[in-house]
């Protein structure tokens, strides 16, 4: 089975360096830009909370040491950009991200936008039948630990809608982020200039280690996320776009934030409709801290979801030929 897509085709013209490691490096500077440039909205907004906690002695032991210190800073930190309204700004912040992606393929490695999978043909059936995708994907990682007992779902006591749709548009912004940037840009230009199954992988373990820093952060974890990469690459492959990817990436995390009442990513929870509570404490059946997406029940839906992706990418190159 090849992995070689017209995107990796377009990819190999460009004007990207040739061989792995002077690719892995740019993308590490792009990232920090990225990173930077989304997250400064966020931080300012988050700021004077920040400095005012930081002056309460119940929150911050200015006595303490070096590392105590850090470690306050680390947590208020964390817990200030977990603010519903910091997340959601944080959400369409994500939008620098994709503008930053295209304009270094476009400026930086002379590539089109169809390289990048931003493909004319067959935009809405393919986002449509992405946001399909995703809705069962997720929705069975959520439902099986349902139906086994293990957890319950409840409505939410207040629902608002308003917020929820503000979370909607958001999640819109940070799926099309998140692959753009990371199949769109590093995983083509990787396909195109090394080996695709390299490709492939190295981008996924990458977009796994971008969740370092959430809490709750593991070896599972990174392993559920990494598989994601794998699913979300070869959906791209198998469709020669990236349309579909989005749609999915999208409604997975609103789903999982905003339907069904979870941690996204080990982040804090949000407005939603219902609440998903978990009754195991083994972090290995409920996700701990980081959520559904470090438990075993989002491991199995992805390894059926990569092998169905495949034996259509397997049908396609038998009907090619």
């Amino acid at each position: 089975m090849k992995l070689y897509p017209d995107m990796f085709k377009e990819s190999a013209e460009s004007k990207a360096p040739k061989g792995f490691w002077l690719n892995w490096l740019i993308y590490l500077l792009v990232m920090i830009i990225i990173m930077f440039a989304e997250g400064i909205v966020p931080s300012v907004m988050a700021m004077p909370k920040l400095m005012r906690e930081m002056m309460n002695p119940e929150n911050f032991n200015m006595n303490g040491s070096l590392e105590e210190r850090i470690q306050q800073s680390v947590e208020l930190s964390t817990q200030l950009l977990g603010d519903s309204t910091v997340m959601l700004v944080s959400l369409y912040c994500t939008v620098f991200g994709t503008i930053l992606a295209i304009v270094y393929c476009r400026s930086f490695e002379k590539r089109s936008l169809s390289s990048m999978g931003f493909r004319k043909k067959n935009i809405l059936s393919h986002y449509l039948r992405g946001v399909v995708t995703g809705f069962v994907l997720f929705s069975a990682v959520a439902l099986m630990p349902v139906v086994l007992g293990i957890s319950s779902i409840r409505v939410s006591s207040s629902i608002n809608i308003g917020m929820i749709l503000a979370y909607l548009l958001g999640f819109f912004f940070q799926g099309m982020s998140e692959e753009v940037i990371m199949r769109g840009y590093f995983m083509n230009t990787l396909g195109g200039k090394s080996k695709p199954v390299i490709a492939v992988i190295v981008s996924s373990v990458m977009f796994g280690l971008l969740h370092a820093g959430n809490p709750g952060f593991g070896l599972f974890p990174l392993f559920n996320l990494s598989l994601y990469g794998v699913f979300a690459a070869l959906y791209i492959i198998a469709f020669d776009d990236i349309w579909g990817a989005c749609a999915i990436h999208s409604v997975w995390n609103f789903l999982q934030g905003n339907f069904y009442g979870m941690s996204v990513s080990g982040a804090y929870r949000v407005d939603s409709v219902f609440i998903t509570e978990s009754h195991s404490s083994n972090a290995f059946i409920s996700g701990g801290a980081f959520g559904a997406e470090g438990n075993i029940f989002t491991t199995i839906v992805l390894v059926v979801a990569i092998a169905a992706v495949l034996v259509k990418i397997s049908k396609q190159q038998k009907s090619a030929v």
